[in-house]
């Protein structure tokens, strides 16, 4: 049995590794991560530190002699700083060095460059410390011209002095200059000190976070590899470089969602560190991998939180000892702790008494206008509406509403409103429910604008709170009776996953729509300038807009006033007394703002309930009623909204639509999704159990309305999770669904496939790989089956058998070029037969793998030297291209199928699973001779009549009645 499947792993080689980096960096970058692991903010006002030695130049020479007791002053002096800023008393200790900077200023002449080299070292450190980068920024550059004078090029001093100007100039964002400076100093240190060396770990480690900037995941990744295998080989001195290192590649494996590898890597740091002793110095970072790990658990697949919440329980334990109850890393450290067993759904009686008790801690250790208190807030607020208290849930947010509407994360208002609408449904006033839960929709689709170029993982963690915030906003919507407007913003989720897609490697193309914003729901309004949407509040009652829009555009002009004035004072400037009058009378503007629109949001209830009530909107369920009348009769679309709480079906007819809440427990989906795949994919088990109960949650509750429809035809629109089981291997308990019923897929690009006919009389170009080949970091194995499979489908002067008129062209002559060359000349079908590779991690590293071995990348597949405008049908017969992996919410599914037909392709035969070479071939050619027969049943009734000949057993003899066989082929866009 030849399956198409890849394998293998990619060689580190440390040589090729070298080379790339020496390479031109990608121009393209990345938003900077925000902070470091070493960066802290002071809490307490810096001093103001002087400019006049900064900018002074320090010249050549000649130089100061001091003696003995002059010099014994200044190390004193600088030992005593550091001794403070080790201790914490930072500001103190950049005050005192600050003075001795002054003071040298003040001398006739310059001090020798290595004095001056360490006053400026320790100026550095005590600003940076601060987080005053700008400042530390100029500290750095001085320290490395006077390492320069002082010292050899090559010297420890010049490279440490280069090290800490390139982290620097990383956290101002000035990414290519830090890029050069750390790849010259990391060479440098390689080849004078080699791998082993502790100086070059640290050097390695910072260019690999530099590297991560510029989106140089695999050069970054190799990078820590190459590292840490010498340093396996021979251990450096200080050990706790490598643990650092290892930490930067953990996090690097999770920023390109590889959460597998990067659990793999800290619980090995975390082994060897117990190996070597509670007293070591890399004991300090036993508490950073422990949260490291937490997060892996919880953010990754596994999703395991009674294992997180165990692990940050230590961290808690750690963290008390150390630093004391009321040390505002042991109340973060509580607040994760408690978020970890919140999410487990147990004793949340008790966390929330917990919860209850920590706000008011946090907010006097942080402030209540803080990021860190409003994260508390909420997750206080989700466990009161969870524990059955949505009023007291209401009242909390209400208030966290109007602390966050000025913050510059505005993530946070984002946050906030998608808790509100969970909050106000629970408490059962929709009608506000729906309205924050349009606000969330439009500000988090102004917000991923301005995340095009941040890091995947950041991306792809915004991604998933955006589905959550269509589901909650959909969910609200079927609750209220809007059928039609939820099956809009289902459509829009649809559009957004589909420029999910691109992440990591273009910025989508395609502007976000704004959410129908009321009732009158329909056409997107335009963006206005900046991006902001202009309908935000659209088809609520005006006043209610107006006033809750100018009340929250105040807070935002106020909060933007107020924090450049204090960013000024932050930055050691001092502010005008007119500046200090207006500060003053800022705050008080804020503080009346902010009552004024708590005020409005306790009242937002009342106001909406008397607003002008609307009849419900039917433009998009007549949309979708004159599709189906032009498709004919017994052609219905059913729709499915996965939420948190329930699965709610939607099944639409030509005159008809009906609505009905799923009985299956939505909480066990992911579960019963991944045990039907698994025996799908088994052709020794019976899937039919399995199968019967997904029919009983997805078709059951609608067979009644099925049946009265005169149904035919199902075309299905899919959400979460479900798509990545076949609906056709659903199974009533007496037959197969598709033994009952053609099916296909449905999404937003399929209706423009279906507006217009075919080309008709089908010609087909075949292409094929059959050999095994070596790309990337994988080993694909040869199909030989695939000669045969072209073969029976292909006609040509020297192959009468073939089922279609056409070309084909196998192995070496598949190249790139030749794919456009037959989509250029218009062929109506498109077969390929070869691997396709889903990178569920990186879906822009997704690829075809063409005959002379090279792949072609799915984004520039989505480009435009690729169109399809003239294919009736793209047919993949190839491993996975439909899916990427059962741990995802299922949006690669119709991905490769919708990007395809978005380029004008009207249908995509696409496949589930890795399918069998011998039978993929036999449903293949029967399936292109049963729609070239005299009955012309369309594409999908020759796909269904096919998949039957394979159940009946009617194949050449051959047992293919399995669903393993027949099932994983998927028909996306025009069926007919």
């Amino acid at each position: 049995m030849s399956k198409r499947y890849h394998t293998g792993l990619y060689p580190l080689l440390a040589a090729v590794l070298l080379t790339v980096l020496l390479l031109p960096p990608s121009p393209v970058l990345a938003a900077n991560k925000p902070g470091t692991r070493d960066l802290v903010y002071e809490e307490d006002e810096p001093a103001k530190a002087p400019q006049k030695a900064a900018d002074r130049d320090l010249g050549p020479g000649p130089y100061l002699s001091l003696n003995k007791q002059q010099n014994k002053i200044i190390t004193d002096t600088l030992e005593k700083a550091e001794a403070l800023r080790q201790k914490g008393q930072k500001t103190q200790a950049l005050q005192l060095v600050s003075e001795l900077v002054e003071a040298c200023a003040e001398l006739s002449r310059p001090l020798e460059p290595k004095l001056n080299f360490l006053i400026y070292d320790t100026l550095y450190h005590s600003q940076y410390s601060l987080g005053r980068l700008q400042e530390a920024e100029k500290a750095a550059e001085k320290m490395l011209g006077l390492a320069q004078m002082a010292y050899a090029p090559d010297s420890s001093e010049v490279l440490d002095s280069k090290d800490t100007l390139a982290r620097t100039l990383q956290q101002l964002n000035r990414n290519q200059e830090a890029l050069d400076l750390q790849a010259a100093a990391f060479n440098t240190r390689l080849k004078k000190f080699g791998p082993f060396d502790a100086g070059t770990l640290v050097a390695g480690d910072s260019l690999a976070q530099i590297l991560e900037q510029f989106n140089s995941y695999d050069v970054a990744i190799d990078l820590c590899n190459v590292l840490l295998e010498a340093a396996r080989k021979k251990p450096p001195k200080a050990l706790k470089r490598v643990f650092q290192l290892r930490l930067t590649l953990a996090d690097l494996l999770q920023d390109v969602g590889d959460y597998e590898a990067a659990e793999k890597e800290i619980r090995s740091g975390l082994a060897a560190m117990d190996k070597t002793g509670k007293n070591d110095p890399v004991r300090g970072w036993y508490r950073s991998y422990l949260e490291r790990l937490a997060f892996v658990l919880t953010n990754g697949p596994k999703k395991d939180y009674a294992q997180a919440a165990k692990l940050l329980g230590q961290v808690r334990q750690m963290i008390l000892k150390e630093q004391g109850p009321e040390h505002p890393n042991n109340l973060v450290g509580e607040l994760n702790y408690i978020a970890a067993l919140t999410e487990m759904k147990e004793n949340l009686a008790e966390s929330r008494r917990n919860m209850e008790a920590l706000l008011p801690k946090i907010a006097r250790a942080f402030g209540e206008e803080t990021p860190a208190y409003a994260t508390a807030a909420r997750l206080l607020a989700r466990l009161r509406r969870e524990s059955g208290d949505p009023a007291g849930a209401v009242a909390l947010l209400q208030d966290v509403l109007s602390l966050t509407q000025d913050f510059s994360d505005q993530q946070q208002p984002l946050y906030t409103a998608i808790e509100l609408s969970k909050a106000f449904q629970a408490n059962g006033d929709l009608e506000t429910a729906a309205f924050f839960g349009r606000q969330a929709v439009n500000t988090g689709q102004s917000i991923r604008r301005g995340l095009k170029d941040a890091l995947p993982s950041m991306q792809k963690s915004f991604a998933a709170r955006m589905t959550e915030s269509y589901q909650t906003l959909a969910d609200v919507l079927m609750a209220q009776g809007k059928t039609a407007e939820a099956q809009k913003v289902m459509a829009m989720l649809k559009e957004s996953e589909l420029a999910d897609m691109a992440i990591g490697a273009e910025a989508p193309k395609r502007s976000a729509q704004a959410v129908p914003a009321g009732s009158s729901a329909g056409a997107a309004a335009p963006a206005a300038a900046g991006g902001q949407q202009t309908d935000l509040l659209a088809g609520m009652d005006p006043k209610v807009a107006g006033r809750y829009q100018e009340i929250s555009d105040k807070i935002v002009a106020l909060g933007k006033e107020q924090r450049a004035l204090l960013d000024k004072r932050s930055q050691g400037e001092e502010l005008s007394p007119q500046e200090e009058e207006r500060l003053k009378t800022l705050r008080q503007d804020m503080t009346a703002a902010r009552k004024a629109f708590t005020a409005f949001m306790k009242n937002l209830s009342t106001e909406l309930g008397q607003g002008d009530k609307r009849a419900a909107d039917l433009g998009n369920l007549e949309t979708y009623q004159r599709l189906l009348a032009s498709l004919g009769d017994g052609v219905v679309l059913l729709q499915t909204i996965v939420t948190d709480n329930r699965i709610w079906l939607i099944l639409t007819t030509q005159n008809s639509q009906v609505a009905k809440q799923s009985p299956f427990d939505v909480k066990g989906l992911p579960e019963k999704i991944t045990a039907f795949r698994d025996v799908l994919q088994d052709p020794e088990k019976d899937s039919r159990p399995l199968a019967k109960e997904l029919y009983d949650a997805v078709v059951g509750p609608l067979a009644p309305a099925l049946e009265q429809a005169g149904t035919k035809m199902i075309m299905f629109s899919l959400d979460g999770q479900l798509r990545y089981i076949p609906m056709s291997a659903l199974y009533d308990g007496k037959q197969w669904l598709i033994q009952k019923y053609n099916v296909s897929l449905f999404n937003d690009a399929t209706k423009a496939g279906l507006a217009v006919p075919g080309v008709g009389n089908w010609k087909v170009a075949g292409l094929g790989v059959s050999k095994e080949h070596k790309y990337g970091r994988g080993t694909f194995t040869a199909l030989p089956a695939v000669k045969d499979e072209l073969a029976s489908i292909v006609r040509t002067r020297d192959n009468a058998s073939g089922a279609l008129n056409g070309t084909m062209t196998l192995d070496e002559g598949f190249t790139a070029d030749k794919l456009q060359e037959v989509l250029e000349t218009g062929y109506p079908v498109i077969h390929l037969a070869s691997h396709f590779h889903f990178d569920k991690k990186n879906p822009e590293k997704s690829f075809l793998l063409l005959g002379d071995g090279n792949g072609l990348p799915l984004t520039q597949i989505e480009s435009e030297d690729f169109k399809f405008k003239n294919v009736d049908l793209l047919a993949l017969s190839a491993c996975q291209t439909a899916r990427g992996g059962v741990d995802a919410d299922g949006k690669e599914i119709e991905g490769f199928g919708a990007l395809a037909q978005k380029r004008g392709a009207k249908a995509v035969l696409a496949t589930l699973w890795p399918v069998f070479d011998e039978s993929t071939g036999l449903l293949m050619s029967n399936f292109y001779r049963l729609h070239e027969g005299k009955d012309k049943p369309g594409i999908a009734g020759s796909l269904r009549e096919a998949q039957l000949q394979m159940i009946d057993r009617k194949i050449q003899g051959k047992d293919f009645s399995q669903p393993f066989y027949w099932a994983p082929f998927v028909l996306m866009g025009d069926w007919r």
